[in-house]
């Protein structure tokens, strides 16, 4: 176990040339304010830590953090970190994987943010007030390029733009990948003094996707008086709650068209259609839904909307919610695609979890 002093002349090095409000910067401005934080908690008079490029070597007995990434990887999340005790590496191989490692780093010195707006700083060791135990003196993480495996946060709603911030804040603090958008949110325009959602996030390294528990949406259940048999039959009648008949062609055109609305609003390679909390199992039992199954009636809908998907955005992908099963391997539940009869087109990934 390594020991870190906050008491000696640290300087943060960071890549040659990074924008000034980039990735890189703010992990360095995060690092000088929680160095400052536990120097006065120590009760030390220290000017923060200078923050320069990595062409400068630090002073005569400066200390020094290392933050680098790889630029040419774009959805990379891998990182490593290396403590000594006057030198602290932190490399990712993206600015993604550089912000995690920071976090992953600050985490082993047992810094925390469990929920929004709190902050967490390790005890304060009253005979070596100046030095803070680190719980190991290295880590490493891999590259993660499963879509259906990355950590992603699920942005609520109808916030305020500050509320906002303080959640993509927090879920970059706490190593999430992606940032999930209700489609309704889109798009996005820059206001005077403020940068736009996904433009914020971006600052952080987070990935921006679409989607979220806007599945019912498609059918908006205004149409129930007027067009009962779209929607979902339950003992004989229909229901204006919960999903909708999948055999109906009219149903699959109408998710279809309302689909190509919501896609065309955001410009992202990830999109989500997931059941509203509760109504994942709340499928038609109509004379002709009968035969399939609730996994099978929610991919017979998925994959209408992913053929629109398509159409408007090649090269994008679309989540779709399957709880695990009883086939499902323990490793492999999270991307299988196997259960069922209704095979899942191929810009199509399976979630068995959802973000909260």
């Amino acid at each position: 176990m390594a020991d870190i002093d906050v008491s000696k002349p640290w300087v943060i090095l960071i890549p040659v040339g990074d924008a000034n409000m980039d990735t890189a910067k703010k992990c360095a401005e995060e690092l000088s304010r929680l160095l400052d934080l536990l120097r006065r908690r120590a009760g030390l008079t220290l000017p923060s830590p200078a923050i320069t490029d990595d062409a400068v070597q630090g002073s005569g007995g400066a200390a020094e953090f290392v933050l680098n990434y790889t630029e040419d990887s774009v959805r990379g999340n891998g990182f490593v970190w290396r403590a000594g005790e006057s030198r602290i590496e932190i490399y990712g191989n993206s600015k993604r994987g550089l912000r995690k490692g920071l976090y992953n780093f600050l985490a082993a010195l047992e810094i925390r943010w469990p929920e929004f707006g709190r902050e967490e700083l390790p005890p304060v060791n009253p005979d070596s007030p100046a030095r803070y135990p680190l719980a190991g003196a290295s880590a490493l993480q891999s590259d993660v390029n499963d879509p259906a495996l990355i950590k992603r946060f699920l942005l609520p709603p109808g916030q305020s733009p500050k509320n906002r911030e303080a959640a993509i804040l927090w879920a970059a603090r706490n190593s999430f990948d992606a940032i999930v958008i209700p489609l309704q949110d889109f798009p996005f325009r820059e206001r005077r003094g403020r940068l736009s959602l996904p433009a914020f996030a971006d600052l952080y390294a987070l990935g921006i996707e679409a989607g979220g528990r806007e599945f019912s949406s498609l059918v908006p259940r205004k149409l129930f008086f007027l067009h009962p048999n779209l929607f979902r039959m339950e003992a004989g009648r229909r229901k204006k709650e919960g999903l909708f008949c999948t055999t109906n062609p009219d149903t699959l055109t109408l998710i279809q068209k309302n689909a190509a609305g919501l896609f065309s609003r955001a410009n992202t390679a990830i999109f989500h259609l997931w059941p509203e909390n509760s109504t994942e199992a709340r499928w038609c039992s109509c004379p002709s839904c009968r035969a399939f199954s609730p996994e099978e009636q929610n991919r017979i809908a998925i994959n209408a909307a992913a053929d629109t998907l398509k159409t408007i955005n090649p090269q994008a992908l679309l989540s779709y919610y399957e709880p695990p099963n009883e086939t499902d391997d323990h490793d492999t539940a999270e991307h299988s695609n196997q259960s069922g009869y209704i095979a899942p087109r191929e810009n199509t990934f399976r979630l068995s979890t959802l973000p909260e």
